[in-house]
């Protein structure tokens, strides 16, 4: 078994741009307000120091597009209103899936499959009424997916949670407070479903000035290193301890990425294997 380690370019191009990005939008006024939009909750934390530490940050917020959606739909729809969490909807689905059959029935027993149905129905939620209309029109599978989305709608309205995609539904015509939200950076990867664009347009058409930070696509990144092992154990054991020395090297976790085969004993052993490490 042959492990390849490969190495990003030494610059950080993103993150320079990302930079005077923030310095432009504050260069008439340095308290100005700033969100930058990450893509997790980890990205956060791992971005604001990397940006602190080049240039210092003031009145910057560091926030996921999830977190920056539910706050704009929470404001047009009072500040009382209940945005279920994910494991609301997780537990949401598990009864409706107990309660009603589907093709998805057996997920209500399987923890690791109904995390995965989740995050499927917060992309359906995300891409909005087309996409569900055109699934429902395909039958079988597709369709009862649908059906299986509306249930735990129903579901959550009847506890009182707005569901995820009425939130965006809200979010894209609420009230933008300018002074409080600032301009917008957009830091790769954008937002890009039916819902997220009329929430991007809708910010834009009340005058919020967005710029995006891409993703550079114009570079091949050489193989530094491959390494025989024994097996995949090894081989995991192996890529862990690299992984841990580039971090104590001083690069970010969230700059690197641990690429394995399909096989579900990559995936458990890549997960004990950073658990041990404290990751």
């Amino acid at each position: 078994v042959a492990s390849q380690l490969v190495a990003n370019p030494d610059t950080e191009p993103p993150l320079d741009r990302l930079g005077a990005a923030i310095s432009g939008f504050q260069a008439d006024d340095p308290f100005a307000p700033v969100t930058v939009v990450v893509p997790s909750p980890f990205a956060r934390v791992q971005l604001r120091r990397a940006v602190a530490s080049r240039t210092g940050i003031c009145n910057v917020q560091f926030r996921t597009w999830g977190e920056l959606t539910n706050d704009l739909g929470r404001s047009d729809n009072g500040p009382t209103a209940r945005i279920p969490a994910p494991r609301v909807v997780n537990e949401a689905l598990r009864q409706v899936l107990m309660a009603h059959p589907s093709p998805f029935s057996s997920f209500a027993r399987m923890p690791q499959a109904r995390a995965e149905l989740v995050g499927l129905l917060n992309e359906l939620w995300r891409a909005g009424p087309d996409l569900l209309t055109r699934l429902a029109g395909h039958g079988g599978r597709a369709a009862s997916l649908v059906v299986t989305l509306e249930a735990v709608e129903t579901h959550l309205s009847a506890h009182d949670f707005t569901n995820p995609g009425r939130v965006l539904d809200l979010a894209a015509v609420a009230g933008i407070d300018r002074d409080s939200l600032g301009a917008i950076v957009l830091w790769y990867p954008r937002p890009n479903r039916g819902r997220d664009r009329a929430v991007l347009e809708h910010l834009r058409s009340s005058g919020v000035p967005i710029t995006t930070i891409e993703a550079e696509t114009d570079w091949e990144a050489a193989i530094s290193r491959v390494v025989e092992c024994s097996d995949p154990d090894e081989e995991v054991r192996v890529i862990a301890r690299e992984l841990i020395a580039a971090v104590e090297a001083g690069v970010p976790l969230w700059r690197q990425a641990i690429i394995h085969p399909p096989l579900d004993r990559y995936r458990r052993t890549v997960h004990q294997q950073l658990a041990v490490s404290g990751i």
